[in-house]
């Protein structure tokens, strides 16, 4: 009865000693034909095939030894004189390892030849893909009621791209009617946002209570910053500028007082339902 060389003794088997004592390598008795090295399926089973190489009178068709990764399976295969096959069925996804070998009638055992295959689709990368677009636009209108007329030009647009998780917003809005005599009309935006954080700037629209603050114009900086179910959010700005008091022969101008806006909003978000916070 002949022994069944085990993994380890593959590489010490890989040679055999000629009539004068020397090692002498000995060339594969097996030639696999397969699967393809590194080659990938998608899901099993897999064929095997091998043919066999060596000499009908020293190596027979039970001597043939058969690895799956570290299994023997060769009590599995179907063998015949010049063929060995085996279908592999439930691999698991991941790489694998196809080895035989054959032992001749004196025990001396061939090398072994072996292919490396995977199971599974292969994952590519995705890689984040640009996109982008844009608009703008310019009006023009005259006015008239009775003797007196106005005319103004008013232009802007917007462009927003995104990248990946990132998205970038921009929008400008501007008019002849701009005056430094009064509270701003230009308008200008600018936004980078993240699923963790956004940040903001030029004329923004906070929204944290509506009993609190809620859409009133801030020109200045805002942000918001998540982290799991906590969000903080802030904004810091000017909300009405100084004005002077002008004073001409047919009207006077009322002036006013800069003010400036700071809210900070910490909060916790419960389920995706409930929400508790607080402004100050």
């Amino acid at each position: 009865m002949q022994a069944v060389p085990s993994m380890a003794q593959q590489t010490h088997d890989s040679e055999s000693r000629n009539s004068t004592g020397e090692h002498q390598p000995q060339a594969s008795s097996c030639l696999i034909l397969s699967p393809q090295q590194e080659q990938r399926f998608a899901s099993g089973p897999v064929l095997f095939a091998a043919a066999l190489l060596g000499d009908g009178d020293k190596t027979k068709p039970a001597s043939v030894v058969i690895w799956l990764d570290d299994a023997n399976v060769s009590s599995k295969a179907i063998i015949s004189e010049y063929v060995v096959t085996f279908a592999a069925e439930n691999l698991s996804v991941g790489a694998h390892t196809f080895r035989i070998m054959t032992v001749d009638s004196l025990g001396a055992a061939s090398p072994s030849s072996a292919i490396h295959f995977y199971v599974g689709a292969e994952e590519k990368e995705k890689r984040p893909q640009f996109s982008w677009k844009g608009e703008a636009f310019i009006e023009g209108r005259r006015e008239a009621v009775s003797r007196s007329s106005q005319d103004f030009v008013m232009g802007g647009g917007e462009l927003n791209a995104e990248y990946g998780k990132w998205d970038v917003e921009s929008r400008v809005f501007l008019t002849s009617l701009e005056n430094h005599m009064s509270q701003p009309r230009h308008r200008f935006y600018l936004s980078v946002g993240h699923p963790r954080f956004k940040a903001q700037a030029g004329d923004v629209y906070p929204r944290y209570n509506d009993l609190i603050l809620w859409g009133k114009r801030v020109r200045g900086l805002a942000g918001r910053f998540m982290l799991g179910n906590f969000l903080i959010e802030a904004t810091v700005g000017q909300t009405a500028r100084a004005l002077v008091v002008q004073q001409t022969e047919t009207a006077t101008t009322t002036g006013s007082f800069a003010q400036q806006l700071m809210a900070v909003r910490p909060s916790y978000e419960l389920k995706h339902r409930l929400k508790a916070g607080f402004t100050w």
